[in-house]
């Protein structure tokens, strides 16, 4: 079944994450990275675990684990506890990821791409995730490393085109010169710049 893709906020949110091998160890530096409060529960942990900023509780999952938790990953090597989780989670209204069976989980974890504030999220519904990690490396190949630099630069562009620019036709297409401008494959425009092309850009249009 296809499934609606959106993006939340998830910062500041406990989850925990059941498990301790490289599956779990995978999405739990996923999540890491988003701000969350990591817990993990498992008899044993991988060694990459100790990067990870999570709370580690070393033993077999046990359903009081899940107080507090908005969201859970189930990824242990046994299908019963997975499935176990996910009944404990449904009941409690808690989103969770079952990573040997996708179809127990309320969410999948998407194939995803990150440069600076772009996140591109790819998913399948769980029918295939290595046909959905071959489109995402196909996009990362036409995508520059820079391009959370041009972010952060078209950041600073739309802040001056809402204090000079009202009309929001012209504004737009003050943005998109700008963003054409940071694409051009040399040094992106410092704020001078910047503001020179903002603000001369509706006489530009009169001309």
């Amino acid at each position: 079944m296809s499934r609606f893709p959106f993006f939340k906020d998830i910062s500041g949110w406990d989850v925990l994450i059941v498990g301790g091998g490289r599956v779990a160890l995978r999405k739990a530096r996923v999540l890491s990275e988003f701000g969350v409060r990591l817990h993990a529960v498992a008899p044993a942990f991988d060694e990459g675990f100790s990067e990870v900023p999570a709370e580690r509780i070393l033993r077999e999952f046990r359903p009081e684990d899940l107080q507090g938790a908005r969201l859970c990953v189930a990824a242990t090597d046994c299908r019963a506890v997975n499935a176990r989780v996910a009944e404990l989670c449904r009941e409690r209204g808690i989103e969770v990821n079952v990573s040997d069976d996708p179809s127990l989980g309320t969410f999948h974890f998407p194939a995803m791409l990150r440069r600076g504030e772009l996140t591109v999220a790819l998913s399948t519904s769980g029918v295939s995730p290595l046909a959905a990690r071959w489109a995402r490396d196909c996009i990362a190949q036409t995508l520059p490393e820079n391009f959370g630099d041009v972010l952060e630069r078209m950041e600073a562009a739309r802040r001056l085109a809402m204090r000079w620019l009202p009309d929001p036709d012209v504004r737009a297409r003050a943005l998109a010169r700008a963003f054409e401008r940071c694409m051009d494959g040399g040094p992106l425009p410092a704020d001078g710049e910047l503001e020179g092309m903002i603000r001369a850009f509706p006489c530009t249009e009169l001309d």
